[in-house]
């Protein structure tokens, strides 16, 4: 009798094991195959950004009806990554490092410095009032977590005060992108987390008081 209970409880666990080792390869299945759908979705919305900005090189001298519209599309463009931006902290909560995550965030950088570039080509044609903070971040460097975690709290407090009188465009400073290293080395960032506010670059963390006194919008 012992050794049949015995039996069936390894029968039993075999089963469960085998149905959870399953489920897990589902789940990895299923998670990899939204990623790639996601980075194809991204594609497009890269695709989209640069032929925006190509357009609006095209449109240098711009009345002030297509610069309401222009900017009013980049402001579009910049909260579609945004989300794009939340769904991937909710992925790096469970594996920061997974490949297909490290590549949708490399698009997703690629995404932002674009959208920064479209700013900075809107502001000079159509004179905007605006300021631009790309924020540079290690992706990598686990012991700047701490410090980083600090500085985005900060950063997004302010994005919150000035509304769009501020664009912020997080750029992380050590996925291998060769743009992103274009920039860094004009502005001279060779350490994270900096900060690059219109022309001005700011190394290591800043408080509120002396960002808000350098952005200096009202709320």
């Amino acid at each position: 009798m012992q050794k049949d209970i015995l039996w069936k409880a390894g029968i039993l666990a075999a089963i469960v094991f085998i149905a959870g080792l399953s489920l897990g390869i589902w789940l990895d299945e299923q998670r990899v195959a939204a990623t790639r759908s996601r980075l194809m979705d991204i594609d497009l919305q890269w695709n989209d950004a640069r032929l925006t900005s190509l357009y609006y090189q095209l449109h240098a001298s711009m009345d002030s009806r297509f610069c309401d519209s222009a900017i009013k599309n980049n402001f579009e463009f910049n909260d579609r990554i945004y989300k794009e931006g939340l769904l991937i902290e909710r992925y790096e909560a469970v594996d920061r490092f997974a490949p297909e995550l490290v590549q949708e965030k490399r698009h997703y950088a690629l995404l932002q410095l674009q959208f920064w570039l479209n700013s900075i080509a809107l502001k000079e044609s159509c004179n905007a009032s605006y300021q631009t903070l790309v924020y540079f971040y290690s992706h990598y460097d686990e012991s700047l977590m701490a410090i980083q975690k600090a500085q985005s709290a900060v950063l997004a407090e302010i994005k919150e005060t000035c509304g769009p009188q501020l664009l912020l465009i997080p750029i992380p400073l050590d996925m291998n992108i060769g743009t992103v290293s274009l920039v860094a080395a004009e502005y001279n960032v060779t350490s994270a987390p900096s900060i690059l506010l219109n022309d001005k670059v700011l190394v290591g963390l800043r408080t509120k008081e002396e960002l808000q006194q350098l952005i200096n919008c009202s709320s």
